[in-house]
């Protein structure tokens, strides 16, 4: 076999992990988009009208760890509107418990195991944080990096304090 062939075929293997890598990583994790009705907001609607749900997943934590500061600050500036927690996994219910007690966030915490999340939703579980209007997507930000739900969100938040 001569040696360009043998390095193609060295390379095969990550090639195909790069390829299975990015069908993961399809339309299947997309958000909901604004305008649709959020599965559970019929569980748990706040009163005000507006909500800010989180969906996490433990392989997240690093990731979600930097926007842990922009969930604080947005829920230290505009503390009339809830903030909560969907929790997807099979357990570690201890873990998010602890991760947001150590970001100082205060939100109550709903768990779906991933196949109950992927009934509801009709996708695969990633991390976004989603404003609510009446049980309705808003906005939608990224739940991992740094994220500026203030600077995104202030305008809408100072609406419904009316």
């Amino acid at each position: 076999m001569d040696a360009r062939r043998s390095q193609t075929l060295r390379r095969f293997p990550a090639l195909l992990l790069l390829v299975a890598a990015l069908a993961g990583c399809g339309d299947a994790t997309a958000p909901l988009k604004p305008g649709t009705r959020f599965p559970l907001a019929g569980e748990n609607a706040s009163a005000a009208g507006m909500e800010v749900v989180w969906v996490l997943r433990a392989e997240d934590f690093l990731t979600c760890q930097a926007s842990a500061n922009g969930v604080r600050a947005f829920q230290r500036r505009f503390g009339h509107v809830r903030l909560s927690v969907l929790y997807v996994g099979d357990s570690h219910e201890d873990w998010v418990q602890g991760f947001l007690r150590r970001q100082r966030i205060e939100a109550p915490v709903t768990r779906l195991s991933e196949e109950e999340f992927q009934r509801s939703f009709r996708a695969r579980p990633a991390p976004w944080l989603y404003l609510l209007r009446d049980g309705v997507v808003h906005d939608v930000l990224p739940g991992i990096g740094p994220v500026d739900a203030v600077g995104r969100w202030t305008r809408i938040a100072r609406a419904v304090r009316g």
